[in-house]
């Protein structure tokens, strides 16, 4: 889908009284009546966040499955214990920083120089203490792990992650800029050139070693094109750091980051544990399990990210109504997207872990069907909302109390289940933490139980999910020549006949049902045009 939104472009001759840039379309800040312009719709700058995502996640999809084939369990073991080092660095370094510029920038846009400056030197700094922890501790680091292979990756590793952050602000100031068109292209863009420069050198050596340069050789044009972008279009000067509002950036993001790093230790610590305990093979077919569609991300964090944005903005200027109103439309399409999947991959995880994987990781099933469980509680955005009130702190009370119930779980839960333990742990988790952040929100709006969700939304969009499978029952009975094809159907089925749903309640306006007809449209034009080419 394509879009094109006013002020989406940078407008050097835009700026306000002081001499510092603002975000483009700035002009249209304010209209000649002196009235403020209506804001986008959210659906429509979600369409285009997750657009641009979707496509990008065509080719980041095939990573791991080219990896799984083109090598050993125990090599793709190794790789999948680098990017859960990457991972965890790249989550806990930036320290809410990055996070940061969602609230300020719409707050302050004037001061988008400042809080650009000193987003950049705090990423700097970080990323070298990524290089200084990995070649300090590469030993200690591969022993835990249970791999001496791994000892040999690090240093590439440290580089990868010094030059990933120093260039990981840029897609939050497009973001936080209302530039959504410019921040789709670049995730696009982003990530196919890092798939390429991944895979490419993996087919051709088939070394670990040269797919690791190759990440690398991505990450330095990144940095490269980011640094200049940036300093051509803001002229950004070492003088816009200011310590007071250093300070104030930082009372906002330690909180944060405190909860990340809480939250990364939480989330990572089922994968550390099994990497401790089990080899590097069995570590493959955990990770596999594991395997996060790239749908969930390219939705969820686009939509936490708009929430922030416009509630933000909605608590300076508008009733409360038009908060909840905002809460009860992304939590209904949160629902309208991942209440079908789960039904669906539910159906379809068998077949569809050895399409991915080949059946040499049939075993990884059973923790790819418990993990699918994960997709329920993505629905309710609650950090989101929670981030809108800046109250960062009370989220950090929230992750460290996940951290003491996974510390309590894990290890007698990985005695009794194996390997599904880990992700029984991180499901019974994140139930419990969403449970408290809703209770908290509650109290914030503030909102009764009865009113805390759009409950007869969910309701029916739940039934309705679980009405679609019926067909799919009886495609799943019927013998297909290939996976690939039994899967087609199976999801044509199941879509067509959610489709039939949607477009017949009162879930989607109407104008959201134009646009979705448009896209289908587009689409079906250009697949005849693209083979008669």
């Amino acid at each position: 889908m394509s879009m094109k939104t006013e002020g989406m472009t940078l407008d050097p001759t835009c700026r306000p009284a002081s001499p510092a840039p603002v975000p483009s379309g700035c002009a249209e800040a304010v209209l000649p009546s002196g009235r403020e312009p209506k804001p986008h719709s959210i659906s429509r700058q979600a369409l285009v966040l997750i657009t641009g995502r979707g496509l990008a996640a065509a080719f980041t999809f095939f990573i791991p499955v080219v990896l799984a084939r083109y090598l050993s369990p125990s090599d793709y073991g190794t790789f999948k214990q680098i990017f859960l080092i990457y991972s965890s660095l790249f989550m806990v370094l930036p320290f809410g920083i990055i996070q940061s510029l969602y609230y300020f920038v719409p707050k302050e846009p004037e001061r988008i120089r400042t809080y650009l400056v000193q987003s950049f030197v705090f990423l700097q700094g970080s990323g070298f203490i990524a290089i200084l922890f990995l070649l300090g501790f590469k030993k200690s680091i591969a022993v835990y792990l249970n791999n001496p292979d791994l000892e040999g990756y690090l240093f590439q590793l440290g580089i990868f992650i010094f030059l990933m952050l120093s260039s990981a602000y840029f897609e939050a100031l497009l973001i936080s800029s209302q530039k959504i068109n410019q921040a789709s292209l670049l995730g696009f863009v982003s990530e196919v050139s890092k798939t390429a420069c991944m895979l490419i050198p993996l087919l051709i050596f088939h070394q670990l070693s040269y797919l690791m340069w190759g990440m690398n050789l991505f990450a330095f044009f990144r940095f490269c094109f980011v640094l200049v972008y940036i300093v051509k279009e803001y002229h950004l000067s070492w003088k816009d750091f200011e310590w007071g509002s250093f300070r104030q950036q930082l009372l906002y993001s330690v909180p944060f980051g405190f909860a990340v790093i809480l939250q990364v230790t939480q989330d990572k610590f089922h994968h550390y544990v099994v990497a401790y305990q089990y080899s590097a093979a069995v570590f493959a077919v955990y990770s596999v399990g594991m395997f996060q569609l790239p749908i969930v991300e390219l939705i969820y964090t686009p939509m936490s990210q708009l929430l922030i944005v416009r509630m933000t903005a909605l608590r300076q200027k508008s009733t409360r109504q038009e908060v909840v109103s905002l809460w009860y439309d992304i939590t209904k399409k949160m629902a309208m997207v991942f209440f079908p999947m789960f039904v669906f991959l539910q159906l379809i995880a068998r077949d569809f872990v050895i399409f991915l994987f080949t059946e040499t990781y049939l075993p990884s099933v059973p923790i790819f069907r418990i993990a699918l469980v994960t997709l329920l509680t993505a629905v309710v955005l609650t950090e989101g909302v929670l981030r809108a009130y800046a109250d960062t702190r009370f989220i950090l009370k929230v992750t460290f109390m996940k951290l003491v119930v996974t510390l309590i779980l894990i290890f007698p839960f990985l005695n009794w289940f194996g390997l599904r333990g880990g992700v029984i742990t991180l499901v019974l988790v994140l139930a419990l933490a969403k449970a408290v952040l809703l209770w908290k929100m509650s109290q914030m709006v503030p909102l009764p139980v009865s009113q805390l969700l759009p409950w007869r939304d969910l309701l029916n969009i739940a039934v309705f999910s679980l009405l679609c499978s019926v067909p799919v029952l009886f495609v799943n009975g019927i013998h297909f020549s290939s996976y690939f094809v039994g899967l087609g159907v199976s999801g044509v089925v199941y879509l067509l006949s959610y489709l039939v749903f949607l477009f017949t309640s009162h879930l989607i306006t109407f104008d959201e049902k134009r646009e979705i007809v448009r896209m289908f449209r587009q689409v079906g034009q250009r697949i005849p045009a693209a083979s008669k080419s």
